[in-house]
């Protein structure tokens, strides 16, 4: 009997330290999350730069289905700065203080040596006007499906309230989880 009452702690006392070490990772994870976002926020709605970057990387949401397949409405980007550009590589630029994410399908050197881009997206019949090289914010390197709707969701008020609440409840869950416990165990 003792020995079965040993075993069944430690079973616990690990399943306490994986829920815990579970708990602190998730917090750390939305933290950056939020952090990374109001980061990018800010520089969008006071730096006025549209597509802003973080450490080379930044996110954007596409709001139409000019890139579908590959990428459709609601779609979450990430997107990193490059050194170089080549074709068919599908990129994220300013154009009238809006992102844009298109495919570039021509590059060419002006008369005054500016490397010009033509883009045109995926589902669309014509191009795009040809841009500088350096309205280009960064190509994309990740797609994360539909999630758009999700960080569309996160920046309406209601939305932090609900992700503060999230966060707010994996830093109590283990604390939780304790205090249930030992009632639990004080009753038998």
């Amino acid at each position: 009997m003792t020995q079965h009452v040993e075993g069944s702690r430690k079973k616990t006392s690990v399943a306490k330290k994986i829920i815990r070490i579970a708990s602190v990772a998730l917090t750390v994870l939305f933290l950056l999350i939020i952090l990374f976002n109001v980061i990018c926020f800010s520089m969008r709605a006071f730096g006025g730069n549209p597509c802003p970057t973080l450490f080379g990387y930044g996110t954007a949401v596409v709001i139409t289905s000019s890139m579908e397949p590959e990428i459709t409405a609601y779609d979450m980007i990430v997107f990193q700065e490059q050194e170089q550009y080549a074709l068919r590589d599908v990129v994220i630029y300013v154009s009238d203080d809006y992102c844009i994410t298109h495919r570039i399908v021509g590059l060419r050197t002006a008369e005054d040596g500016t490397t010009m881009v033509t883009t045109q997206g995926d589902a669309n019949i014509a191009p795009d006007e040809e841009i500088p090289l350096d309205c280009i914010a960064g190509k994309v390197v990740q797609i994360i499906p539909h999630i758009g709707h999700l960080q569309r969701f996160l920046q309406q008020p209601i939305g932090f309230l609900i992700l503060t609440l999230i966060v707010a409840a994996l830093i109590l869950l283990p604390e939780w989880v304790e205090r249930y416990r030992t009632a639990k165990q004080q009753k038998n």
